[in-house]
């Protein structure tokens, strides 16, 4: 890896080896799951979205490791050390540190360049949450910022993104994955499942968690970073500071957007379900009746 990493190091300045390993090691495997789904496999879906089933093959693992190591690292992570905005913003946390480590090399180097390379991957919503979250990894990363709230911030919310990984097969523009699991009772159970627990994680981590350590929080990241602005010597110059909060308002508008559009599809869908209702449907067809 070493032979990797080197070359690496001399064209990404201020990329830890941890990032670029991780970068790497995401890429690669995206190269060999497009080839293997191209040209390999049988026909099938993956055939049809070589690019696309790669991506969410090597995200599914990525997310879950995130989503795991950060929910265990913020639950066991005392206060105790991090009472001040500035203690939270400069006293080092080893797990914070390697969480910001793997984002920085993973969205640059991978999940970036995939999101524009693969078509039904390039929506400028992610593409711009993604850059502005390799751009405030890089700059935690950069000068050792707030590794404390790595934990949240770069590994805990991202519980919500492992039913999302297969809850994407089936939108609509992937009509490929969408045809071969219809009429599979165990795949439309998984997907349904799938769904049903992306939207109760996404409530529960994006919109609940995610805000409250951001904004509303004793401690939140953002009231930390307002009161690092005021000070005298912050650990940040002011303008550094002041894009970090700009960007980090601009993450959590993104959450809000895209929480009412799967507020929207979940009551859609109780809308739907409920007007399909057999016993719904006969008390309709009774009520018309006595019209009559």
């Amino acid at each position: 890896m070493d032979v990797v990493v080197a070359p690496l190091s001399s064209v990404l300045p201020g990329f830890p080896p941890g990032a670029i390993v991780a970068g790497v090691v995401c890429l690669g495997l995206q190269i060999v799951l497009w080839v293997l789904f191209s040209y390999v496999l049988p026909r099938g879906p993956w055939r049809a979205e070589p690019g696309f089933t790669a991506h969410q093959c090597v995200a599914l693992p990525v997310v879950c490791y995130l989503g795991v190591v950060g929910l265990r690292a913020w639950t066991s992570t005392p206060l105790a050390g991090y009472e001040t905005a500035f203690d939270r913003a400069t006293v080092p946390h080893e797990t914070g540190s390697h969480l910001m480590h793997v984002v920085l090399g993973e969205i640059v180097l991978w999940d970036t360049p995939t999101g524009l390379a693969v078509r039904s991957l390039r929506q400028p919503a992610m593409i711009a949450h993604h850059v502005v979250m390799g751009i405030l990894a890089y700059m935690g990363v950069r000068h050792s910022f707030c590794p404390y709230y790595s934990m949240v911030f770069f590994g805990l919310i991202e519980l919500s993104s492992v039913p999302l990984a297969l809850v994407d097969l089936t939108h609509p523009r992937h009509r490929a994955w969408v045809d071969y699991v219809k009429g599979k009772p165990v795949l439309e159970a998984v997907q349904l499942l799938s769904r049903a627990l992306f939207a109760l994680l996404y409530f529960v981590v994006r919109l609940g968690v995610y805000p409250y350590y951001m904004h509303f929080s004793e401690h939140a990241f953002f009231r930390d970073v307002v009161a690092l602005h005021a000070m005298k010597d912050p650990p940040l110059p002011a303008p550094a500071l002041v894009a970090i909060g700009v960007l980090a308002i601009f993450i959590t508008l993104l959450q809000v957007y895209w929480g009412r559009l799967i507020a929207r599809q979940v009551w859609k869908q109780i809308s739907s379900s409920s007007s399909s209702s057999p016993r719904l449907q006969h008390a309709a067809a009774a009520t018309t009746t006595k019209a009559d």
